[in-house]
């Protein structure tokens, strides 16, 4: 029997975290919606007789990634998935929390972004093929990335100077803080 390609997403209270999933499947990409402090490799050892894992993806959600009490996940798996070269995506909360572990520095803006943002992108790569270079996106959170993690890059930013997504040439991984209109 073929096994089933898979995405997990990581669900970190995000309003969107079920369009995400609707936008997989509508593609034909069977995917499922953890909450983030799941025992991901318990979870995929599980479900390793009949699906392939491909990718995890770290949704939004409402929490600061520079509070004490803000949601984690376990570094060392997510070392071990990134090894694998699974892509990685993470979203808002989930752009932040990955620049914050792998030694960005963040802070908390003086004023929320939430709404229609205008970004530019500066470097295509494989997450903004066959898209604009100049687009109105989504943007929610109340924290910004100073400086990334070495040997990351970024590949947009919005008309305000906020980082809106990066890369890294040494991991198979996309990062991005906005989400589509549609």
């Amino acid at each position: 029997m073929k096994k089933l390609d898979f995405i997990l997403i990581l669900d970190f209270g995000s309003q969107y975290t079920q369009l995400i999933a609707r936008r997989l499947r509508e593609l034909k990409v069977y995917c499922e919606i953890q909450p983030f402090n799941v025992d991901i490799e318990k979870f995929l050892l599980e479900r390793s007789e009949n699906y392939e894992f491909r990718g995890l993806i770290l949704s939004g959600g409402p929490s600061s990634v520079l509070s004490k009490d803000s949601p984690e996940i376990d570094k060392s798996v997510l070392d071990r998935i990134i090894a694998a070269k699974f892509p990685v995506l993470g979203i808002c909360y989930g752009l932040q929390l990955l620049s914050s572990m792998y030694g960005g520095k963040l802070h908390r803006s003086k004023q929320r972004q939430y709404g229609n943002t205008s970004i530019t992108i500066s470097k295509r790569g494989k997450l903004f093929k066959g898209i604009p270079s100049s687009l109105i996106v989504w943007m929610s959170h109340g924290d910004s990335i100073d400086r990334l993690p070495e040997e990351f890059s970024v590949t947009s930013k919005s008309s305000s100077d906020v980082v809106s997504s990066f890369r890294t040439s040494l991991r198979v991984c996309l990062w991005t803080a906005i989400s589509s209109r549609s």
